[in-house]
């Protein structure tokens, strides 16, 4: 990566919500326990953020995230760490799964952070957070390009390149284990960890490597919708069925309806 400007490393889980409000704290623990470099140093739901470490505690920063975030996002930075972004935890709006992002320098890994203990790392994540599929994506802006927006707040499909490092739910290994029989996979109760190469790489350069077009077939990827400008995808036809936006009229469909049918103001959706 020597004399590469302005590259930039995006970790990403996602997991389904549940409701369950705990994955702020998950990702300060796992970072305290494995990787001190990636604790943040702010953190807050605006600016100028809120709480501060060492002078606020861990408790603290899961705290903000449980009562204050419900659909709202936890943003912090850090020594290590452009951008962290958290979003809301409820599970009654459209928006079927939560993110949990952060952006660092790759030039940081072999020095603050040694690259086995970053992967350690987002394995843990990943395992803890019950993640159903995290990436590590390289690339020049500072912006994750890899994943599609959501279809009707639902999982659109697997992103159109390959990154870097990728972990699958054990629903989602299935299906993509034929595809990964290149680079290194390691298999865990809770799911599997990929990795293409042994430094971290970009989609370009893992296209060159692996020799293909794609790197998972079209089907497995957000389909497109012709004649619909305003809702350019619609969801991969392979996926986890668990993943699947609730069908119109189902349970999980009338539930999120009437929740939306209470609620006469606005509501941002995460």
């Amino acid at each position: 990566m020597t004399g590469r400007a302005a590259r930039h490393l995006h970790l990403t889980w996602h997991r389904l919500r549940d409701g369950s409000p705990g994955l702020a704290g998950i990702y300060l623990d796992v970072a305290s326990e494995l990787l001190p470099a990636l604790v943040p140093s702010r953190f807050g739901t605006h600016e100028p953020r809120q709480g501060r470490f060492p002078r606020d505690d861990a408790a603290t920063f899961d705290r903000m995230y449980r009562e204050e975030c419900e659909i709202s996002e936890l943003f912090f930075t850090g020594r290590n760490i452009h951008h962290g972004t958290v979003s809301g935890w409820t599970n009654d709006l459209e928006a079927r799964y939560q993110r949990l992002r952060i952006r660092i320098d790759p030039e940081v890994l072999g020095g603050a952070v040694a690259q086995e203990a970053l992967e350690e790392f987002f394995i843990e994540v990943a395992k803890r957070s019950e993640s159903f599929f995290a990436s590590a994506e390289l690339n020049d802006t500072m912006f994750e390009t890899a994943q599609s927006a959501p279809v009707r707040g639902a999982w659109a499909g697997l992103p159109p390149q390959p990154q870097w490092l990728t972990w699958y739910s054990p629903e989602y290994a299935e299906l993509v284990e034929t595809h990964l029989s290149a680079g290194e996979t390691r298999k865990f109760p809770e799911g599997w960890f990929h990795r293409w190469t042994d430094e971290p790489a970009d989609a370009a350069e893992i296209l060159t490597w692996i020799w293909e077009d794609s790197w998972v077939p079209q089907e497995m990827l957000p389909a497109p919708n012709p004649g619909n400008t305003r809702r350019p995808h619609e969801q991969a036809h392979i996926m986890p069925e668990s993943l699947r936006a609730p069908a119109q009229g189902s349970p999980e469909w009338r539930r999120i309806e009437a929740h939306y049918a209470r609620d006469v103001s606005p509501r941002v959706q995460g």
